[in-house]
């Protein structure tokens, strides 16, 4: 249940925890689930041109797969946002002339927030105009309004969601922790035109800020299982100076210092993985604009310093690998045009080959050392994170299901189903993670280079023993409905696991014991 017990809400949210609380006791019928769609400035009405660190590409797409569903959203289906909805760190733009702080201050005042103008344009600093404001409340509503005039069809659509009777559940991830803020939800809900807060029925707009139950459906975005976008300590904000603000993960100052200003440079770049790699790539191509790269890293660097030394030594080694090639080129120059390095470097002797050879031999050998130790394996789940997620899950000790408990994450962006038999009391567990609405860039999967899935999974509640049975889907916006996902696995070593439903739900004859080893539910 949300949130984790170690958390005490503030009592601004009070409102929102009973709304889920109740969500939780009376599970919609139908649930849809998406996450990291990741919305930031989008495209200018004007010219119709997206900002260059826009990932969303899909705002009318989205709009038609809502459309196809309103017979859901009638009889009151819920709309999951399943974290990274709203990519407040990818919003640069700052309020620069009158008329923009104006409109700021009659935002804000619309909220029930006066400031005056001339204390908003103090409010900005020499950074906040590089990389873009800061996380206190009433900086966040500029993002927000920022990122709802790039997506107009997008707030268009979840209004209409909303107005026909669906219900919408936003759950919070690591790019739009700013939602903790009450002013923002309230922002939010008036954007929307959604039902008052505390309301969980139809039109009702309902918030998570760790992990949902309802009914045999496990909801979290899944943050937490990662080191670098782990929000640390038991309050979700920090005050500094006399300011509060939102306690940010490290990887949140890579994306602000680093990313966003090398995406200015090649765009997608954290739609990439590995990241290091595309660092690499971006330094090849264009070694002359890298160097703009320099001072983020520095900044970003001084930024760790303060956060813990393996984010900082993180921090140091992306510096050194922006600065790598350079030093390489340098090197050279002095090789060839000072006497000085020149006796140096023949001093070495015959070992000068040796470094030669090693200077030529090093990104082999830098893949050669990836592929010998590979990082990310679980120890019961194929990769780290969904390890993580299920141990988590599993530590918990959630209530016993019928035959599987879903769990549903987003976060890492990559398509996966994973079945883990019942074990030391834990339920049979359906790990599924949704993907993404943006590009993927993944090393191991060329097939996926720049292609959009726009995947989601939906959850039917009914039967004689009301658990939610599961299809993961993909939107085809070229048909106009809904197609099968392509997920790729390992190379199955032996059969199935058990006899896998094929075109039907049969009947059981009884239902299976409670956390029993019942084979999966394939779904319609």
């Amino acid at each position: 249940m949300d949130p984790p017990p170690s958390v005490t809400p503030p009592p601004a949210l009070d409102a929102d925890v009973a709304a889920l609380a109740a969500l939780a006791d009376d599970p919609p019928r139908t649930v849809l689930v998406v996450s990291d769609l990741h919305l930031a400035a989008g495209r200018d009405p004007v010219t119709g041109r997206f900002d260059r660190t826009e990932n969303f590409f899909a705002d009318e797409p989205f709009h038609r797969f809502l459309l196809y569903h309103r017979a859901e959203a009638a009889a009151g289906a819920l709309l999951v946002l399943n974290g990274d909805t709203f990519d407040f760190l990818r919003v640069v733009a700052t309020p620069r002339s009158a008329a923009e702080i104006t409109a700021w201050r009659g935002a804000l005042a619309g909220l029930g927030v006066q400031m005056s103008e001339r204390e908003l344009a103090a409010s900005i600093d020499r950074k906040e105009r590089r990389y873009g404001l800061g996380t206190e409340d009433f900086k966040c509503i500029w993002k927000l309004g920022q990122i709802e005039w790039g997506h107009q069809e997008f707030f268009a659509a979840l209004r209409e969601w909303l107005r026909a009777g669906g219900r919408l559940l936003v759950v919070k991830g690591n790019h739009d922790v700013e939602l903790h803020w009450p002013l923002v939800r309230q922002a939010l809900r008036m954007m929307l035109g959604a039902a008052p807060a505390g309301e969980a029925g139809p039109g009702g707009l309902v918030f998570c800020d760790h992990a949902v139950r309802l009914a045999n459906l496990h909801l979290e975005h899944g943050q937490q299982y990662e080191k670098t976008t782990r929000v640390e300590g038991e309050s979700p904000t920090i005050e500094v100076n006399g300011v509060k603000t939102i306690r940010l993960p490290s990887g949140s100052f890579v994306n602000r210092y680093l990313i966003n200003s090398a995406e200015d440079i090649y765009p997608f770049l954290d739609n990439a993985r590995p990241l290091g790699k595309s660092i690499r790539l971006i330094l090849r191509r264009y070694p002359v604009s890298s160097l703009k790269l320099v001072f983020p890293a520095i900044q970003l660097i001084s930024r760790s310093w303060r956060i813990d030394m393996s984010s900082f030594a993180r921090s140091v080694l992306l510096l050194v690998n922006i600065l790598a090639p350079v030093l390489g080129v340098l090197l050279v120059l002095a090789l060839l045009n000072f006497n000085v390095v020149q006796r140096a470097f023949a001093s070495l002797g015959s070992y000068r080959y040796l470094f030669s050879i090693l200077g030529v031999a090093l990104p082999y050998l830098l893949s050669a050392l990836a592929e010998i130790f590979p990082r990310g394996r679980g120890r019961l789940l194929k990769d780290e994170f969904s390890d993580e997620a299920y141990h988590a899950l599993a530590a918990a000790r959630p209530a016993p299901v019928a035959s599987v408990l879903y769990a549903v994450y987003g976060h890492t962006h990559d398509l996966d189903v994973q079945f883990v038999p019942a074990r030391d009391g834990v339920p049979a567990v359906l790990y599924m993670n949704t993907g993404t609405w943006t590009p993927l860039f993944i090393d191991d999967r060329p097939d996926l280079m720049g292609r959009v899935f726009r995947p989601f999974v939906r959850f039917d509640r009914g039967g004689a023993y009301g658990e939610y049975r599961h299809e993961y889907l993909q939107w085809n916006d070229d048909r106009g409905g809904p197609d099968a996902i392509e997920i790729l696995g390992p190379v199955r070593r032996s059969g199935w696991d058990g006899p896998y439903i094929v075109g039907g739900d049969p009947e059981p004859a009884e239902p299976a014991e409670p956390g029993g080893g019942a084979d999966p539910p394939v779904g319609h």
